[in-house]
């Protein structure tokens, strides 16, 4: 049972032993901290406890249809949780044939390196064979050992080169060699040659979570796989192919297996050097992906994207290449009772429903607390997870005897978050001149005179404050219609930065 909240004046008969951070959590009721990941994918295989936090949408389900779709959203808010949900509903289905008739293969289209030195559809094809191999045969290997041995020897053969050729991912180079000699020495000889201990081992390690005795089976697949040999000329035909030929020769075999879809779930394109903060970058690189349209029509293609890209790839790829009349467009907004929910989830879920609201971790149990946090929020997800854990980093950065929060602790918390985000958000430039203006709101012309810029000068760069979303302007006085404009400061981690320095 977890104490109740101590009044702020009645802390000195609190708990006196000290607590690192995971004690204290788990004296309050916590199972796990619920804002431990700011980003769902700060782990290879994503937040742990996606599961439990992710908050569905509508349009969640319309990602199921197998229809190209693009997802947009600003930074921060789902991208990659809708990714990861996905690729896991995807997953789920191939492990229960009996719930899913349809079996879908997810894979991950999100390491644009390579791609960003010849940006082509030759490149993306390679890079998604690159996933896409390494997972078909898994998922055979693992769902689809009858289907395997029953492929026609073409497509047997077609799969033999694409498992030669792309399965690195997953089978080290080191593992492909002694397959190959194993597979040498089984075609020169009459009989079986007997597997090591080592070699079997070493493909059990590939495949986790898998009983040993499946080990020996999937070696010999491997085997088998690596030890057909291509003629040069049957190579170099090989190498001539198409992108789309290529990706249609490897999406046949798919289906021969029992795979009815390839959902590629293209994530990340934001987050390289060379394409961060660079939206025309962005749909540079996608423009192969996008513009043809014969991809789309023999794989699957699940777009997660910015929400600063979309207005760019209308305009600079235009309406012939970005065909919104045949993808499926949706854009999301989180609005403040979607944010509410989400904190209530997490800490619900964290605590077996020991709690629901922030505020019965606080002492003195203020009301306010929640819908504090929720604005400095500002409608972003990850900027909730983000402000919640530097509350407990304030709270335990040290060993503490104290149980509950104390206000000041979240109101330091809520001050370094309001200067990082801004700062990240606008630039120290831009804080500098909001910061000049002596009072709020404010006219185009005392921003003008604040900062020292012309009246043109000051009209663009208010324009850009807009367009950032760091201040908006207020509604017209109906009763002064021709009183000037004024703006407020819309960010309200922009507003703390102001009044820290004027009130």
């Amino acid at each position: 049972m977890i104490p109740a909240p101590p009044s702020t004046t009645s802390t000195e008969g609190a708990q006196k032993e000290l607590m690192t951070r995971d004690q204290w959590l788990q004296r309050l009721g916590f199972q796990f901290n619920p804002f431990e990941y700011e980003a769902a994918d700060e782990l290879e295989n994503g937040d742990p406890y996606l599961d439990q936090f992710f908050v569905p949408f509508p349009y969640f389900e319309a990602l199921k249809n197998a229809r190209s779709s693009v997802l947009f959203t600003q930074r921060g808010c789902g991208k990659s949780a809708n990714r990861l949900q996905l690729e896991r509903w995807c997953k789920e289905m191939l492990e229960k044939p009996d719930q899913f008739p349809q079996q879908v293969l997810a894979v991950r289209h999100d390491d644009f390196l390579t791609i960003l030195t010849d940006i082509s559809l030759r490149s993306h094809i390679e890079a998604i064979l690159r996933r896409a191999v390494p997972a078909l045969l898994e998922v055979a290997i693992r769902h689809f050992r009858g289907a395997l041995a029953e492929l026609p020897s073409p497509s047997r053969e077609n799969l033999c080169w694409f498992v030669q050729n792309y399965s690195d991912r997953l089978i080290p180079r080191g593992l492909q060699k002694q397959l190959k000699d194993v597979g040498a020495a089984q075609v020169r000889s009459t009989t079986t040659p007997q597997l090591a201990e080592g070699l079997i081992n070493a493909v059990a390690s590939l495949f986790k979570n898998k009983p040993i005795e499946a080990a020996l089976e999937a070696t010999h697949t491997l085997v088998n796989l690596f030890s057909w040999e291509f003629q040069e000329t049957d190579a170099a035909a090989w190498i001539r192919l198409e992108p789309l030929e290529l990706m249609r020769r490897f999406s046949d075999i798919a289906r021969e297996l029992g795979i009815k879809h390839i959902f590629v779930l293209v994530d990340r394109v934001d987050e390289f050097q060379g394409t961060a903060g660079q939206p025309e970058r962005q749909a540079k690189l996608l423009e192969p992906l996008l513009a043809n349209a014969p991809i789309r029509g023999i794989l699957c293609f699940k777009f997660f994207l910015p929400l600063e890209l979309l207005p760019v790839l209308r305009q600079q790829l235009g309406p012939d290449k970005f065909r919104e009349d045949k993808t499926q467009i949706l854009e999301v907004e989180w609005k403040r009772e979607d944010i509410a929910k989400l904190l209530q989830t997490r800490l619900s879920e964290g605590s077996k429903g020991l709690h629901s609201s922030f505020a019965s971790l606080v002492a003195g149990d203020p009301t306010d607390v929640d819908d504090q946090l929720i604005e400095f929020a500002h409608h972003s997800p990850r900027d909730l997870v983000r402000l919640c854990n530097r509350i407990f980093t304030e709270h335990t950065r040290i060993p503490t005897e104290k149980l509950y929060l104390e206000p000041d602790e979240i109101q330091a918390a809520e001050r370094w978050f309001a200067k990082t985000r801004a700062r990240e958000l606008y630039g120290d430039e831009w804080l500098a001149q909001l910061i000049c203006l002596p009072e709020m709101p404010f006219t185009t012309a005392a921003l003008g005179q604040a900062i020292k810029l012309t009246e043109e000068k000051t009209e663009k760069l208010l324009h850009e404050w807009q367009k950032k979303g760091m201040v908006a302007h207020r509604p017209r006085d109906s009763a002064h219609p021709e009183a000037a404009l004024r703006f407020d400061i819309a960010d309200p981690r922009a507003r703390l930065v102001w009044e820290e320095e004027h009130l």
